[in-house]
């Protein structure tokens, strides 16, 4: 909030001094786009009426507003539309598309470079390459934009798909409401801090709804991730924040909600994991809490493995998945505790709400389908319910240290009708 008052607040005070509106329509006396930018000057608002104008690569170098009406719509013929090398751009309300896939440049609807307190809002963009590429800029704004590619089956290579939103070594941004469908990464991150990604629906990138990389000290919130290539990717990064997220029908043969790779204090809280194939991967992740979040009807509920250190997993509801945790090391070096595990066959004799004997979430049997995957068929039979009880007493194979003394009773969250 502090970060989008400091942004508005300069683009107000930059702005206050705008001297016209130039309006721009084929039969006005200014019938071009870039007509329009080269009489502008700073502060200057250009309205675009009805229509469909070709506008392929014009450099933005002026603090402006473009803005159009409905039917607007700016056509790139394959090439990127806007170029923005300036401080306080805001384009809004304007259709964009028609942006062909190139293998030498990263062609876009939007490239913006060296732009701080971008305002980016309320674009429909169809048929591009990539959508929105924001390079080395600070306190900007994306909001409100409909971002649809063609990633498809018969568009399925990830290096004919670029990204919709894309953010490289930025600070302080802000992406929020936005839909973002059918690109290679739906939001992507590299070197990018202090940034918030809030209330964004994600669905159908061939790779990553959200995909991170080097980029620390960010939140994410209240976004949706649902049926794309893997949800979310946290890579390479620290301090970042992920609350009340929905990671949802994640599924195939390499798909997981989320993964965390090379990470360290940071924080998953409120969170739901529903029908995902597994819905946490973690790999070398070190001080992370997770707590108050749902895990529903996955795969896996958890893949940690033995190099994760130090991780608190708190809290917690594990229902109906078919396999809560899993893990590829017999020690465990993370704190579970205070979990709700629906598979709990314990006893409450003191009522306290709290199980108690303990509870190992690790079955035999995951040690079983990882060496041979077709034994999977065997999964509800009596003989592996057997088999899975007889470990959890005497432990041979499975971590022993891996174990929740303080199973709950009931759910501990209230979570699990969170959609938006």
């Amino acid at each position: 909030m502090k970060r989008l008052a400091l942004f508005l607040l300069f683009f107000c005070f930059f702005h206050a001094g705008s001297c016209e509106e130039i309006v721009v329509c084929p039969d006005c006396p200014i019938s071009t786009l870039a007509s329009a930018v080269e009489l502008a000057v700073d502060g200057d608002d250009i309205f675009i009426k009805e229509g469909i104008y070709e506008v392929s690569e014009l450099v933005i170098e002026k603090a402006i507003s473009i803005h159009g009406e409905a039917g607007t719509i700016l056509d790139g013929n394959g090439l990127t539309i806007l170029y923005i090398h300036h401080d306080s751009v805001s384009v809004h309300h304007i259709q964009l598309q028609n942006v062909a896939t190139n293998y030498v440049e990263d062609r876009a609807a939007l490239k913006c470079n060296d732009s701080d307190y971008l305002s980016i809002h309320n674009l429909v963009i169809r048929h591009v390459f990539f959508g929105i590429m924001i390079e080395k800029s600070k306190y900007g704004l994306v909001e409100h934009c409909d971002i649809q590619g063609d990633a498809n089956e018969q568009n399925y290579l990830e290096s004919a798909n670029g990204n919709a939103i894309h953010l490289w070594y930025c600070e302080e941004m802000t992406i929020q409401f936005n839909t973002v469908m059918s690109h290679r990464d739906g939001i992507y991150f590299e070197f990018v801090k202090g940034s918030l990604i809030t209330s964004n629906h994600s669905e159908g990138n061939m790779r990553y709804g959200l995909h991170f990389m080097f980029s620390h000290d960010n939140t994410y919130v209240r976004n949706r991730f649902e049926k794309n290539g893997a949800g979310v990717a946290v890579m390479y990064s620290s301090n970042v924040t992920m609350i009340e997220n929905l990671f949802i029908n994640n599924w195939g043969g390499s798909a997981y909600g989320l993964l965390l790779k090379d990470i360290t204090d940071s924080e998953l809280d409120g969170n739901v994991f529903k029908n995902n194939t597994i819905a946490i991967s973690a790999d070398n992740t070190g001080r992370i809490v997770m707590h108050n979040n749902r895990f529903e009807r996955n795969g896996y509920a958890m893949r940690i493995m033995g190099n994760c250190n130090d991780n608190v997993i708190t809290a917690n509801d594990f229902v109906q998945n078919s396999f809560d945790i899993t893990t590829n090391a017999r020690t465990n070096y993370n704190d579970f505790n205070g979990n709700y595990w629906e598979e709990y066959t314990g006893y409450d004799l003191d009522r306290d709400g709290v199980g108690d004997i303990p509870f190992r979430p690790v079955k035999l049997f995951t040690y079983i389908t990882a060496q041979a995957p077709a034994a999977i068929i065997l999964m509800r039979s009596t003989f592996i319910d057997l088999l899975n009880l007889a470990e959890k007493v005497t432990p041979v194979l499975t971590p022993e240290s891996l174990i929740d003394n303080n199973p709950q009773m009931q759910p501990v969250n209230d979570n699990a009708e969170l959609s938006f």
